[in-house]
């Protein structure tokens, strides 16, 4: 019998039935069945798993602790199987069974949040998965069919004729230093020159196989590259480098006094326009709710 062996999901309501009701007389009234014939199925059971299910020396027919494993699993799958019953039967309304999201670091993810909870509210069968890009990696993202919505693509698309952009907005920018950063003691504005002196701290560009871009460096200036945002501010506060951030993200250490912005030189306000990008044909309604949800999404200025 061994490999041969299976539970089926009338023998886990079955023996729910059993432990609910303690008698064997009870779950028999409930499931409509004469009592010799439930204690028939029982058995035969019993032999197909070469498992003993119940135990009737006490008078009462109680489930063995290994009956009560099959039963307390077996209620996480009949559950599971509901869901995935609703799921599939939602699913055929044309939800996609997963839609997935890429969002550039440069994104104030918490804005996103609404959307979600709005999306929720649909009960749709559509699993959510959200990941960060940087710079060409969100294009990448896009263009390689690992993610089916980008968040924040910068700059201007890739050549492709089913790529369609929205503006989400402008993020601005902020070159920033540690108070006890030699940059900090420099009469303002800084020029090239005096920038390139001293170290870069840049995020890593996240495309697998586009060319990698890189934003803010000088020719010639040392950098450090590190994998997020949380690490680049984290760096430019311990003095550790220099660089460009956006506003959004470093207001917290300027008000503070970890940082301090710094004018530079032939720059006025550094600002860059990001999108919300997709592909042609738009076919399932996850996808097409979210493109909608968008329309009154706006970042920076």
């Amino acid at each position: 019998m061994g490999t041969q062996a299976a539970v089926d999901l009338e023998a886990i309501e079955l023996l729910s039935v059993i432990a609910q009701t303690g008698s064997m007389a009870a779950a028999a009234r409930q499931l409509g069945k004469v009592p010799s014939a439930l204690t028939y199925q029982v058995r035969r059971l019993e032999e197909r798993l070469d498992l003993l299910l119940v135990d009737r020396r006490s008078g009462r027919a109680q489930l063995t602790e290994s009956a009560q494993l099959l039963v307390r699993e077996g209620r996480d799958v009949l559950a599971a199987l509901d869901g995935a019953l609703t799921r599939a039967r939602r699913a055929a309304l044309g939800f996609e069974s997963e839609l997935v999201i890429a969002v550039d670091a440069i994104v104030p993810i918490d804005v996103l949040w609404p959307l979600v909870r709005g999306f929720d509210e649909l009960k749709a069968p559509t699993q959510l998965r959200f990941w960060h890009e940087v710079l060409s990696g969100s294009w990448e993202a896009l263009l390689s069919g690992r993610a089916d919505l980008v968040v924040g693509a910068p700059g201007e698309a890739p050549a492709d004729h089913a790529v369609r952009l929205q503006p989400l907005g402008r993020i601005e920018f902020v070159y920033c230093v540690s108070p006890q950063h030699p940059l900090a003691r420099i009469s303002e504005p800084l020029t090239p020159q005096q920038i390139a002196a001293h170290r870069a701290v840049a995020v890593a560009d996240s495309a697998r196989a586009m060319p990698r871009r890189t934003a803010g460096l000088l020719p010639g200036q040392p950098v450090m590259t590190v994998p997020d945002f949380r690490y680049k501010i984290a760096a430019q506060v311990a003095a550790l480098g220099c660089g460009y951030l956006p506003r959004h993200m470093a207001e917290t250490e300027l008000r503070a006094g970890r940082l301090i912005a710094r004018e530079i030189a032939q720059h006025g306000a550094v600002s860059q326009t990001i999108h919300l990008a997709w592909r042609e044909p738009v076919r399932g309604r996850a996808l097409a709710w979210f493109l909608q949800a968008f329309r009154d999404v706006r970042f920076g200025g």
